[in-house]
């Protein structure tokens, strides 16, 4: 044997390579060189074959005007790495005027191709990374910030729908090929039967079964009065409403904040501002992500997100932290505090409500995803989809008793509100700004 493995280290590379291939259960084969895949082109490479630049302006409002709308969305290719994120889409459609949206979260090489006497008006993209489009028949192509959506009739695609009819007025999408992993080669030549998934659908907004009243923050932290149906009366505002949260009114209107991961009061009359560490012995704050101040007893509440989430409460009166307790990984985003019942609420990532009681032990978890008449996230595209935009807050709460007004703030502005009955368990859309 060691005769022959002599003779196989003096072969040539080329000819010991093509015995390694030929014997590979030798003894000897553990000698042979490694052998790499066949090459392949980089991205930087492809990129630069009838690249289309992508503008980041906004599309012209007219643009879906007079076209069949395909859309194509997923997370990322079926293909993997082995095959490179490459997908080619081939549009059929004689005598027809296209706009195409691809909505993905992984970065993808689009390699777009018009059939004969096939027209694509536009094309819209979107994806973590900057994208990449090819096409041998330019076409304008826009960078939009789209939540890919897998499946119809999710919350990201009923998202995705609403913000394609407010930007351009879409109400129908003609082609619909989303799912989580897209093949590498998707063929248009035909239109989806009809479906009622894929027509945008205006709600109808009732009256509250109760009338309550509360405030909602505006950007310079003046409190207006709003009720289920609108505001209580017209007011002029200056750099719209409040919608990151993180901010509390307190006795003789001290503002509490979250700033740098520290709980921070602001006297309006001084303009004192004072920060409060936590102490040594309590977890520092992780994604702190919401207050709210309990006036019966003077204290400020925050909840944070990191890890399993904590509940703290710190003493408005004598400036001492109190307490924290763990949430045991519920992922709540948004909370205030209600002196009518003396107990709290918070909006959990997964669509329920939180009831908290006064010294901040958990009471009820009540899910509302299928009880209110309109899907509650349309107008949070923030939102909680990992990797595209941030963990962020859906909504101002209110709470009055067992009458909570889910709030949804986006851009300074107001655009729904629902209430929600905690003991009938029914919701209603009482307010939606028109577009």
């Amino acid at each position: 044997m060691e005769k022959s493995k002599n003779i196989f280290l003096a072969m040539a590379p080329h000819a010991a390579l093509a015995f390694c291939v030929l014997m590979p259960n030798l003894s000897f084969a553990q000698n042979c060189p490694p052998a790499f895949g066949t090459s392949d082109q980089t991205q930087e490479q492809l990129a630069t074959q009838n690249q289309v630049t992508v503008t980041n302006l906004a599309p012209p409002a007219d643009l879906a005007v007079g076209t069949e709308v395909v859309l194509i969305s997923g997370y990322e290719a079926a293909s993997g790495a082995p095959g490179g994120t490459k997908i080619k889409v081939t549009i059929n459609r004689p005598g027809k005027r296209v706009l195409l949206i691809l909505a993905t979260h992984e970065n993808i090489v689009w390699d777009v191709e018009a059939g004969p006497k096939t027209r694509i008006k536009g094309v819209l993209v979107s994806s973590y990374m900057p994208p990449v489009l090819r096409m041998a028949k330019p076409a304008p192509a826009y960078q939009m910030d789209l939540v890919p959506a897998y499946e119809p009739g999710k919350v990201e695609f009923v998202s995705l729908q609403n913000l394609l009819d407010q930007k351009l007025r879409i109400k129908r999408i003609d082609v619909v090929r989303v799912r989580y992993r897209l093949p590498t080669d998707i063929l248009i030549a035909s239109l989806d039967p009809p479906s009622p998934m894929a027509v945008v659908t205006v709600p109808k907004v009732s009256p509250a079964p109760r009338k309550i009243e509360f405030d909602l923050l505006t950007n310079q932290f003046a409190a207006v009065r709003w009720r289920p149906d609108g505001p209580v009366q017209a007011t002029s505002l200056n750099g719209g409403y409040l919608t990151g949260g993180k901010v509390a009114r307190g006795a003789g209107d001290v503002l509490y904040q979250i700033k740098d991961d520290n709980l921070v009061s602001l006297d309006p009359k001084t303009q004192k501002t004072e920060s409060f560490d936590l102490p040594p012995d309590f977890p520092q704050f992780s994604w702190a992500m919401d207050i709210a101040y309990d006036s019966k007893r003077d204290i400020v509440s925050v909840i944070t997100l990191g890890g399993e989430g904590f509940f703290y409460r710190f003493s408005a009166k004598t400036g001492k932290w109190l307490d924290y307790r763990s949430v045991d990984n519920l992922d709540v985003v948004a909370l205030t505090y209600d002196p009518k019942s003396d107990r709290y609420l918070g909006w959990e990532t997964n669509r329920k409500l939180i009831l908290i009681s006064g010294d901040g032990s958990a009471m009820a978890s009540i899910p509302v995803h299928d009880m209110l008449p309109y899907e509650v996230q349309v107008f949070s595209s923030t939102t909680t989809n990992p990797g595209h935009g941030t963990t962020g807050r859906l909504f101002t709460l209110a709470l009055s008793g067992n009458d909570v007004a889910l709030v949804a703030v986006s851009r300074g502005a107001v655009r729904a509100i629902w209430h929600f009955d905690l003991v009938t368990e029914k919701g209603t859309l009482t307010f939606r700004k028109k577009p």
